[in-house]
């Protein structure tokens, strides 16, 4: 059976399925936080997202805090960002982003800037027209671009005000988004239609530049490129939203989750498959994650020989191996 990676890896790089090296079996073991750690975070779920700092260390987002958990040293940091006083105003904390030197974390009213080693947290509050569920999160140069289901807002990191760049009322309603913040362009998912926008320009609509077949899942960026999921087909467009490979999913598997990197592409399964591409290796390697048939999966990230999954608002981390 021809898998879903080798065919992708060919749109990408025009390699011949040929060419690609056999699929090598992987082993799973689950990295488990000591029982005081998780019941600390377990007052904090549901988790709304996650992102891995380096294949040791997670950042996760709860209601209210910001965690960095040491999956090898066993260690897990919290750090508060919303005062008690303040929740009912700015709301639970909804998604993570990073401008390569500081963490972020956005929530309805707020974008909180974290200097972890500093110790310092700083707090931009959107205003009042502005205030919406975050959807995404990017940087370029020294300006932080937040997309809210009603606007779109930008940061600048000197002048540290949280400003709002554009009123879009067609993001209500969407979950899933993303931005090309060197290319100033953002994606957007409403139902079975993809639509592009430049959020620097006022005189320029949110233009539908594809209707599936099916809901569309997720959005992830490949370099300029852009990866589009459903439960049976993965999508791939060119910068400009141009269809150029549709790959299905073969057999009555269905996609749940998908992780892009320069360094690999994970793809995850509802029958509990992973299959993983090594960019640089042009491998592909397969696992049986220990989930079950009903658990939620919101998210994956993939760092290293580690892959971190989002189930049912906690995160859970799982060491792949090879067999030998």
């Amino acid at each position: 059976m021809i898998s879903l990676i080798f065919a992708f890896v060919a749109a990408f790089s025009g390699q011949a399925f040929a060419d690609a090296k056999p699929i090598a079996l992987g082993t799973v073991s689950e990295m488990l936080m000591p029982p005081y750690q998780s019941a600390a975070m377990e007052r904090e779920l549901p988790a709304a997202d996650l992102r891995f700092a380096n294949a040791k260390q997670l950042w996760v987002i709860g209601q209210d805090s910001l965690f960095l958990w040491d999956v090898d040293g066993r260690k897990l940091k919290r750090l508060t960002l919303t005062p008690e006083n303040d929740k009912t105003e700015i709301g639970p904390l909804a998604l993570l982003g990073t401008d390569g030197i500081s963490m972020f974390a956005a929530a309805d009213g707020a974008l909180f800037q974290v200097g972890w080693e500093q110790g310092r947290v700083l707090r931009y509050q959107s205003a009042a027209a502005t205030v919406g569920r975050p959807l995404a999160l990017d940087a370029a140069g020294d300006t932080i671009w937040l997309v809210h289901n009603n606007a779109v807002l930008s940061l600048d990191r000197y002048g540290k005000k949280l400003k709002p760049v554009r009123h879009v009322p067609l993001l209500q309603g969407v979950t899933k988004a993303v931005i090309d913040a060197n290319a100033k362009v953002l994606w957007f998912v409403k139902g079975k239609r993809l639509f592009r926008l430049a959020i620097d320009r006022e005189d320029v609509q949110p233009a539908a530049v594809l209707e599936a077949k099916h809901a569309l899942l997720d959005l992830e960026l490949s370099g300029s490129s852009l990866v589009v999921p459903t439960a049976h087909t993965v999508l791939l467009l060119s910068p400009e939203g141009k269809l150029e490979r549709s790959i299905p999913v073969e057999g009555s598997r269905k996609l749940l989750a998908v992780h892009v990197s320069k360094d690999a592409h994970a793809y995850l399964f509802n029958d509990q498959l992973l299959e993983v591409f090594l960019t640089k290796e042009k491998q592909t390697l397969r696992f049986r994650l220990p989930l079950e048939d009903d658990d939620k999966v919101a998210k994956i990230a993939l760092s290293g020989r580690r892959l971190a999954v989002l189930v049912d608002g906690k995160p859970r981390v799982f060491t792949l191996g090879r067999k030998r």
